[in-house]
């Protein structure tokens, strides 16, 4: 991938917090940790842009007719089956779920 020359400005406390960063070994030079924080904040903004629409996609359904209790006993409904499955051994690993979701939604694992 082609890679451009820029020069930023930092203050005295950013340029110490970066080569602290790099004096602990998470990174081998300032060039890779501005690098990382764009790639990191490409991701969460990625994410916030799928929260919005899934919002959106709320709001957009209208209102429920369902009554909030008729909500809060499918939630308990819910959580008490899962822990019964938990409790049978019924379970998949953390890892096996973000995998799936990672798949659904198109991220890089």
């Amino acid at each position: 991938m082609p890679t451009v020359r820029k020069t930023i400005t930092l203050s005295d406390a950013q340029d110490i917090w970066i080569k602290a960063q790099i004096a602990r070994g998470l990174f081998t030079s300032d060039s890779e940790y501005i690098r990382d924080l764009v790639r990191r904040d490409q991701e969460e903004q990625g994410k916030l842009a799928e929260l919005r629409k899934a919002m959106n996609e709320g709001i957009d359904s209208g209102l429920s007719e369902r009554s909030l209790d008729d909500i809060w006993t499918e939630g308990e409904g819910r959580a008490k089956r899962g822990l019964a499955d938990a409790e049978a051994g019924r379970t998949v690993s953390a890892k096996d779920v973000h995998a799936g979701i990672a798949a659904r939604h198109d991220w890089a694992s």
